[in-house]
């Protein structure tokens, strides 16, 4: 099965991304967007695995949460992966204040590394995809314009889980299942 690990939003934060997604249709842009439930800030992606290696990754991201309470972080301002001017992916920022959130990546990514795992080197830069561009590219600020939902000030929100997901490729997307959640406690 093809899994990642992702931190999962507070619900006011939710909202305020789904709301986005609503509206993104109406941009007029040729992209593909995600799913409300696609809703997550990537925090490793572990690629093709065994069903039975998913209690090692649930170990890891119990290791790699201990101690933490909600993360704050901001979200907001619209980017593009691979570069702004020719996008590929479309995305929403996540600031990191406190840098606890890339403590729990860090964490994570040694604990997973360390249970034999494979995963990418990339530096980590925490954002949550939007949605992928069906044909071509597109310019970030083009998308940037036709999205006003999107505050190109971060607005205040909380990690509040750490989850594993499975994900499963289809014609209209991926759809994502959850397979284990390790709260962050508490309420921000």
């Amino acid at each position: 099965m093809r899994c990642f690990v992702a931190a999962t939003f507070d619900d006011p934060t939710r909202e305020r991304l789904e709301r986005l997604l609503r509206s993104a249709p109406t941009a007029g842009l040729p992209v593909r967007w995600v799913r409300r439930e696609g809703l997550h800030a990537t925090l490793a992606f572990l690629g093709e695995i065994p069903a039975e290696r998913a209690d090692l990754a649930g170990r890891a991201m119990q290791a790699a949460a201990r101690g933490h309470g909600p993360i704050p972080v901001g979200v907001g301002g619209v980017g593009g992966f691979p570069s702004a001017r020719a996008a590929r992916v479309v995305w929403v920022g996540v600031s990191d204040p406190t840098e606890r959130l890339a403590a729990v990546q860090a964490a994570l990514a040694h604990g997973l590394s360390a249970a034999g795992f494979a995963l990418d080197d990339r530096a980590f830069h925490p954002h949550v995809t939007l949605g992928r561009v069906r044909e071509g590219k597109v310019a970030v600020e083009r998308c940037a314009a036709r999205l006003p939902e999107v505050d190109a000030a971060p607005a205040p929100g909380y990690v509040m889980a750490v989850t594993l997901f499975q994900s499963d490729l289809g014609a209209g997307g991926s759809v994502y299942t959850p397979l284990a959640t390790v709260s962050l406690g508490g309420t921000p």
